[in-house]
């Protein structure tokens, strides 16, 4: 404590002060208040005889803003799926994407470098770069990490609704950014494929059996795994319409047959009866 009064008398502030403004602080503060106050109401002119002369873009931006979307609504844009219709979630998730993101202009998506096989890719709605800012699809490149933090910014932002997609098994590449978005409450969705019990199609690197409960026991973190193309529309329409945090789809890229679903419930239960006798 004496090196806080030895310095506090070495920079001349008041011994009884314990958080000290100087005078000509708050006179530089007060004066930028103003300015700032003065640009503000300049802008909310302009703003406003845009809106006048724009409604339908002002209606638009103003949903983006408040956040007021729901599922219902997004389901009423995406056509009805037969039980078993293209039952590989991850092909059925990128036609439901599309419907979605042509009906929701402020919604954004990207992958780590895996569009052709992720499927989150809305056709006719461009790439995002220098050149075409406009542009809603954005090439994150293989940096899962940064693809995640990139999303939470635009979350913070509040404007845009991000997304962004790699393969399930590499959410350990980018698992400190999620856990920022639940614990912040940022409305981001993870669109992460080829989630599957048949292990060896792609090696057993790429489908290690305790990703979805390392997932799930994420506070605040929604996780999703939906069964067929039905599950699917309403898990990406729950995803997007959620502004209090952050969801995770998981999504196959084998077809899930009746059978392939009664082998993956057999599965579940076969691990949960293990965790718990491992708890007991």
């Amino acid at each position: 404590m004496k090196f806080v009064d030895a310095a506090k008398k070495g920079l001349g502030i008041p011994e009884a002060t314990h958080f000290h403004v100087s005078d000509e602080v708050k006179a530089y503060f007060a004066d930028l208040k103003n300015k700032r106050a003065a640009i503000h109401g300049e802008w909310n002119k302009v703003y406003l005889a845009w809106s006048a002369a724009n409604q339908e873009l002002a209606k638009q931006l103003d949903a983006a803003r408040n956040g007021t979307l729901k599922a219902e609504d997004l389901l009423k844009v995406v056509p009805e799926y037969p039980a078993e219709g293209k039952a590989a979630t991850r092909n059925s998730g990128g036609e439901i994407l599309n419907h979605i993101a042509k009906a929701v202009p402020h919604l954004v998506t990207g992958s780590a470098d895996l569009f052709g096989s992720t499927k989150n890719y809305p056709t006719g709605l461009g790439d995002f770069s220098a050149a075409n800012p406009t542009g809603r699809n954005i090439w994150f490149g293989i940096r899962e990490h940064a693809m995640g933090a990139i999303c939470n910014g635009i979350a913070y932002d509040g404007l845009f609704l991000a997304s962004g997609a790699t393969f399930l098994v590499f959410a350990d590449y980018c698992r400190p950014s999620i856990r920022i978005a639940a614990l912040a409450k940022l409305p981001v969705t993870y669109i992460f494929t080829h989630d599957s019990v048949g292990v060896g199609e792609d090696g057993p690197t790429h489908q290690p059996v305790e990703t979805v409960s390392g997932l799930r026991v994420i506070p605040n973190l929604d996780a999703i795994r939906p069964g067929d193309a039905e599950e699917a529309a309403g898990a990406i329409a729950a995803a997007f319409s959620r502004n209090d945090g952050p969801t995770l789809l998981a999504l196959s890229r084998p077809t899930l047959t009746k059978r392939r679903l009664e082998t993956a419930s057999f599965s579940l239960r076969l691990i949960q009866g293990v965790c718990g006798m491992m708890h007991s």
